[in-house]
């Protein structure tokens, strides 16, 4: 007869394999929570990730960025009318952590690195990571659901505590997604809505390899 603490394990076990054949497409607003439920993905179940952002401004984003300061330093006169509205970053890590003051900027940026394919940046992601974290753009969200790529979606809800993104940078809302995780409390309380979610896709995903 199994002890509760022997069950516990086991049942745990049980969800770390089959987290790792599932694929999980994180979405919400700007600092609700998505990387830190990532994070605990990770931690508790194995699961491997790269931030979409991180990623972009890797391929895409900082690469525009970096022209552009280019062109500026080059004009005759160094005009104001072509200096950049973001600093001349340093590396691609100070690119990434002063996201939030262009958010729409990168929205932008990333959109139209995918007008041509929306399923582009999802494709990459999922042939090599097990959770999509911060898709914003409806048409790349169901480009990717449409192509079978992630088999579940979660979107990260901390709206009773912080305010909501503007749809000019996130278009993507709750109700598209399969599962609206509750952030509204304590770290502690969303480890534990993170590992309610794992047993309820155990139980959806039993089939799954």
């Amino acid at each position: 007869m199994k002890t509760d603490a022997g069950h516990a394990s086991l049942v745990a076990t049980q969800l770390v394999d089959k987290a790792q054949h599932m694929k999980i497409m994180i979405t919400g607003y700007a600092r609700h929570g998505k990387d830190t439920v990532a994070d605990i993905l990770a931690k508790d179940y194995g699961m491997n990730f790269v931030s979409s952002s991180y990623l972009m401004a890797e391929k895409v984003i900082l690469p525009k960025m970096q022209q552009a300061w280019q062109m500026y330093y080059q004009a005759p006169e160094a005009e104001e009318a072509l200096k950049p509205e973001w600093p001349d970053y340093a590396d691609l890590d100070e690119c990434y952590a002063d996201r939030i003051h262009h958010r729409q900027f990168w929205f932008e940026i990333i959109r139209d690195a995918n007008m041509e394919d929306p399923a582009y940046l999802s494709r990459e992601i999922f042939s090599l990571y097990d959770l999509y974290v911060g898709n914003r753009n409806p048409r790349e969200f169901n480009a990717a659901k449409c192509a079978g790529l992630f088999d579940f979606s979660v979107w990260v809800d901390a709206g009773e505590r912080l305010p909501a993104e503007s749809k000019l940078s996130c278009g993507i809302e709750p109700w598209m997604n399969d599962y609206i995780l509750d952030n509204n409390g304590s770290e502690e309380d969303l480890e534990r809505n993170v590992h309610r979610l794992m047993a309820t896709l155990k139980r959806k995903f039993a089939n799954v390899n």
